[in-house]
């Protein structure tokens, strides 16, 4: 048990109403009751033992890339700023990585990307990092990181225990993972095991993509430059226009259900999966619906350029995005019968 003998030695210091705008994708006013950054495992550890021998509960966060946040968020905030890669496995062909949950997962793939790895590519400039993927099963141009992960290391607050979780531990889904269920709120990731390879075949399917590598022999470093250029031309930048990336998952149905909304809207498109689901596009019916640059006098609004992306112009509040968002879910709901979900996780509490 990591915790046992901390209390009497710890030497911690949370500091006690800390704004933590700067740690919620679309930078809405927002303050922890304490706050603590953490670079090793054992202030980590000792930030856990400090709030639960007080009775509070503890939130933890990476760089809030994908969070709203009420304005107050109760208890400690814990913000992983653990940094450090290992090598624990290379036969010439594979490799497994481990990378430590603080770390910018934009910088690691990379750094991936120096080496002449293969894996992580399509992910590049996902904002964010290491130790929140796997919660969020992040996935862009048809890579999800769970098909990369070997093994997670984990911490559990509820008795101090470190173990070790398989990919099948962690059930992962579309944008989905146990990381996001009750039960799994109980882990705190304290880092990932990747599995890279020296040599592999690029992974093109979406067409996008595709295109833009028509005339060239991919490699790790030109998908990644793709991406790069991809994601740029279509995505604000975060730290000039506060957003959280896609807001609305991509919703999936039954087959016969896509049947169905292919006979009524012929035009929407539909992505096929692996098992018999089929996803449709959140960001046509958003789009078909007027949402596009409907912004309010609060500033909270969907992006010009991508009807998948609210962003912050101004000084907008917590209660404006979800006003929104119930706004938006509301009307594809009347017009498709297609119920979205949030992509985003809220932290703190409304009545608090």
């Amino acid at each position: 048990m990591v915790f046992d003998g901390l209390l009497s030695n710890n030497v911690v210091d949370p500091k006690p109403k800390v704004s933590i705008a700067h740690l919620n994708g679309l930078r809405l006013p927002a303050h922890a009751e304490y706050f603590l950054r953490v670079d090793n495992e054992q202030q980590l550890f000792e930030g856990i033992v400090w709030a639960t021998s007080r009775d509070l509960p503890v939130t933890v966060v990476g760089e809030g890339s994908n969070t709203v946040a009420h304005p107050f968020v109760r208890g400690l905030v814990i913000q992983i700023a653990t940094l450090g890669l290992k090598l624990l496995h290379d036969d010439g062909c594979k490799l497994t990585v481990r990378a430590a949950a603080g770390e910018n997962w934009h910088v690691f793939v990379s750094w991936t990307i120096e080496q002449g790895l293969y894996g992580l590519e399509n992910l590049a400039l996902i904002p964010g990092t290491v130790g929140a993927a796997p919660v969020q099963n992040i996935g862009a141009y048809g890579v999800e990181v769970a098909s990369r992960i070997r093994g997670l290391r984990v911490c559990d607050l509820t008795n101090g225990e470190v173990s070790n979780l398989s990919p099948q531990d962690c059930q992962f889904a579309y944008r989905d993972s146990r990381f996001k269920s009750t039960d799994g709120k109980r882990f705190i990731i304290l880092s990932v095991d990747f599995m890279l390879d020296r040599s592999a075949e690029s992974i093109l399917n979406y067409p996008e993509l595709a295109r833009a590598l028509v005339d060239t022999t991919p490699t790790p470093s030109n998908v990644f430059d793709a991406v790069v250029a991809l994601r740029r031309s279509k995505l604000p930048d975060p730290e000039i226009l506060p957003n959280v990336g896609s807001f609305f998952k991509n919703p999936s149905v039954s087959s016969e259900q896509a049947q169905h909304v292919r006979r009524e809207w012929p035009e929407m498109p539909q992505y096929p999966t692996a098992s018999d689901r089929v996803k449709l596009s959140a960001g046509w019916m958003i789009d078909q619906l007027g949402w596009r640059e409907a912004t309010g006098q609060t500033g909270i609004g969907i992006y010009s350029q991508h009807a998948l992306v609210m962003v912050n112009h101004d000084c907008g509040h917590t209660e404006d995005v979800l006003s929104l968002a119930a706004a938006i879910v509301a009307s594809v709901e009347a017009e498709f019968a297609i119920t979205l979900e949030m992509e985003p996780s809220i932290i703190g509490n409304p009545t608090d």
